[in-house]
């Protein structure tokens, strides 16, 4: 009898030392997670199903719950436009001002530093707690420098706020945490499927060396950036992207612009230059690195730079205008590596670096195409 109960006690505490198979919420962000605390709603997320978007009753007051793929919590507010309009219109600012909103109402951070970046051109505080998502809005970009937001009823403004284009105030994040959290979700990003490579040939147009056509891009910054891609026509006349030692220039571009069979097998290991000369080191798929930054918003722009010492070097510019920043991204590869199967990338990675700060790397902005928009919600 005694032998049975040792062996009972011995195995109830290797039990109890064991870890719990239970894994706690995860947050997109430590704000959301003061949020989730302070309202008591950290029970209710840690249910809640992936993807899926919830509006509840706090103490009489709709809040949004978001929660996306591996059920990492993303958002937390008070609903301010209606989930057609984030459909159609993608926009940073729809969870910043939601959740900015909230915070002033529950007070959930400890400084309201990112509150007086909202200026009031129209209503009140009050007005905008209880504005609901079913008004009109209009959303405008001022230059690249701020965004104003009006809320109408019947033509008329009932509210109109204004705030700085700012990629840490958009994301109520500070630069350390963003960089963590993209490192953290990179590494268990994986693409979807890739769609065939298929373009208009009529859109196509003759380069210097013959037989390979441009399918022209946009510009970023200055002119030799750009998204062009480059195709060549194959046996049957079909254009396929170029993918050929011979043209670095060209099959860089394509392999850095765009997903493609291509570069199925392609890999990239990105070193990111962190705060604090921090350094960390991830090595993807070159497709999932692309798929990532198309989730994050960012569009890429490629400039080739040449080639040293059998290198082929060049700069890749993920662009997010609407949160006001661009990754830089100095990519090399051996040029006689490009067209072969299990290539690998190697880049610097340089995060979320302010907008004014790389136009003024890159050159006067007003070479680029304007990016004044308006969206307008009714």
């Amino acid at each position: 009898m005694m032998k049975h109960t040792l062996l009972y006690l011995l195995a109830a505490c290797l039990l109890a030392a064991m870890p719990s198979v239970v894994s706690a919420q995860q947050y997109q962000s430590d704000h959301l997670r003061r949020a989730a605390v302070r309202l008591g709603l950290d029970s209710l997320l840690a249910r809640m199903q992936e993807p899926q978007t919830r509006v509840v009753d706090v103490k009489g007051q709709p809040v949004i719950l978001r929660v996306g793929k591996n059920r990492v919590v993303e958002h937390i507010g008070l609903p301010l436009f209606h989930e057609s309009m984030r459909i159609l219109q993608p926009s940073p600012i729809y969870d910043y001002l939601e959740y900015v909103t909230l915070d002033h109402k529950y007070r959930v951070s400890e400084n309201n530093l990112q509150q007086k970046e909202l200026k009031f051109v129209r209503g009140s505080w009050a007005q905008l707690e209880q504005l609901g998502d079913t008004l009109d809005c209009i959303i405008q970009n001022l230059q690249d420098k701020h965004y104003r937001v009006k809320w109408q009823q019947a033509g008329q403004d009932v509210v109109v706020v204004t705030f700085p284009i700012s990629y840490e105030l958009l994301a109520n994040s500070s630069r350390r945490e963003m960089e963590r959290n993209l490192i953290r979700d990179l590494k268990v990003f994986h693409a979807d499927s890739i769609a065939p490579f298929s373009v208009d040939t009529l859109l196509l147009k003759p380069t210097q060396t013959e037989g390979i056509f441009v399918l022209p891009g946009q510009s970023h910054l200055i002119p030799s950036i750009t998204s062009n891609l480059y195709v060549r026509r194959d046996k049957e006349g079909r254009p396929r992207l170029l993918n050929d030692n011979r043209q670095p220039a060209e099959s860089l571009a394509n392999m850095l612009l765009v997903e493609s069979a291509a570069t199925a097998d392609a890999m990239i290991q990105l070193e990111f230059v962190l705060d604090n000369y921090r350094k960390d080191t991830v090595e993807v798929s070159l497709d999932d690195w692309k798929a990532f930054a198309r989730s994050q918003g960012c569009q890429p722009y490629f400039g080739y730079e040449g080639v040293n010492k059998g290198e082929a070097t060049g700069t890749l510019l993920l662009a997010n205008p609407q949160s006001g920043y661009d990754h830089i991204v100095h990519v090399s590869c051996p040029t006689d590596a490009i067209g072969r199967k299990g290539m690998m990338f190697y880049a610097t990675v340089y995060l979320f670096t302010p907008l004014s700060n790389v136009k003024a790397l890159f050159g006067n902005a007003n070479t680029s195409t304007s990016r004044k928009s308006i969206i307008v919600w009714k």
